[in-house]
């Protein structure tokens, strides 16, 4: 075989490449046939050229000379050579091809017959979703940016329709740009120029130029969301003097409860719960009396002054209050106190135990 018959093999875009998705095999389909009838190699990817029986040539008989690549009568090497070319461009160009199932250990033909029939039923499907997309496109929008996303939209949508093995020429586009418009009088009045227009790029500019002249924006204005006025509200807060609350947030001057509030006294039952201080005045809660009792200077001078021994008075009246009450002797207070110089401090003294009763005294 001379070197005048080697063939280059083609090579794809990446985009061109039959995806994973196998949503642009309609697409792949024409581009390898039409690479394959450029080379010559058609045949070998349709099946109607075969390879050459095996037969046996007898010695000294000169070798056949070599066929044009689009021959239809290849020797058996010729055939084995061409038909792997066509075999390498179809899976060269598959982007998985082992995913996708292709019979890789036969002939071209057979191999492109399994590429068909793993992409046919997902090309069927996919084609009636791209037309249904294409067809229910309906313009929202509110300004001419608005309207150039439709154009470009319905563009899309039409490569889509092609590339799934669809019809979506020129004609079909401008259709479904003038069904996309609302149902408004600025639109329904150009239906019939738009109609008219000869395709789809001056269906278009009347479009845009109606837009225009009827001051429809060029880009869309943000919707403001309203809010509500944030009114200053001052917190409430108790400005009683004598409120000893911790949080004089929870209550005013009028409801307070402590003394020289609003409600001085009016406690409720499960107040300051942990605070003997906090109880409410007046309920039926036994409460525990503590009494101090002390002597006085001036009490003392009246009774007795006629001696400089020692003594302490004490009344004996508490001998007669009730058993719930405390009574406690006031001292100096020293024992509240950490002793820190002993010296600032006197001894008790014992005294004698006296008793007798307080004259009374009376004129006349």
């Amino acid at each position: 075989m001379a070197s005048s018959q080697m063939i280059s093999l083609p090579v794809l875009l990446a985009t061109e490449k039959l995806q994973v998705s196998k949503a642009n095999f309609p697409t792949f389909q024409i581009l390898i046939e039409q690479h394959a009838a450029s080379k010559g190699l058609k045949g070998y990817l349709e099946g109607t050229t075969t390879l050459p029986a095996l037969t046996t040539v007898p010695t000294g008989t000169p070798a056949p000379d070599s066929t044009p690549v689009f021959s239809t009568a290849p020797s058996r090497e010729e055939f084995l050579y061409r038909d792997g070319v066509m075999k390498s461009m179809i899976v060269t160009n598959v982007v998985d091809p082992i995913g996708l199932g292709l019979k890789l250990d036969g002939t071209a033909k057979e191999c492109w017959d399994s590429l068909v029939a793993a992409c046919a039923k997902r090309t069927d499907a996919g084609l009636s979703l791209a037309e249904s997309e294409l067809q229910t496109i309906r313009f929202t929008g509110t300004s001419r940016d608005d309207l150039d996303n439709l154009l470009s939209n319905i563009r899309n949508k039409g490569n889509n329709v092609r590339m799934m093995g669809g019809k979506a020429d020129d004609k079909d586009l401008k259709n479904v740009l003038i069904r996309s418009l609302p149902a408004e009088p600025r639109w329904l009045g150009l239906q019939g120029a738009l109609f008219s227009a000869a395709d789809l790029n001056d269906a278009f500019a009347l479009i845009k130029a109606l837009a225009i002249n009827t001051g429809m924006p060029e880009h869309s204005i943000a919707a403001t969301t309203p809010t509500a006025l944030n009114t200053s509200i001052p917190k409430r807060k108790c400005t009683n003097p004598g409120c000893k609350a911790v949080n004089k947030s929870s209550h005013t001057a009028e409801n307070c409860y402590w003394p020289g509030g609003g409600k001085e006294g009016q406690f409720p039952p499960n107040f300051g719960r942990n605070r003997p201080q906090a109880r409410q005045a007046g309920t039926a809660e036994d409460l525990s009396v503590h009494r101090v009792l002390m002597a006085t200077t001036e009490l003392v001078r009246c009774v007795v002054n006629n001696s400089d021994a020692p003594k302490a008075f004490v009344s004996r009246t508490f001998e007669s209050v009730e058993s719930a009450t405390t009574v406690t002797l006031l001292d100096s207070g020293s024992s509240d106190y950490f002793f820190r110089n002993r010296s600032d401090f006197h001894d008790y003294e014992a005294i004698a135990v006296r008793t007798g009763e307080v004259c009374a005294g009376k004129r006349g």
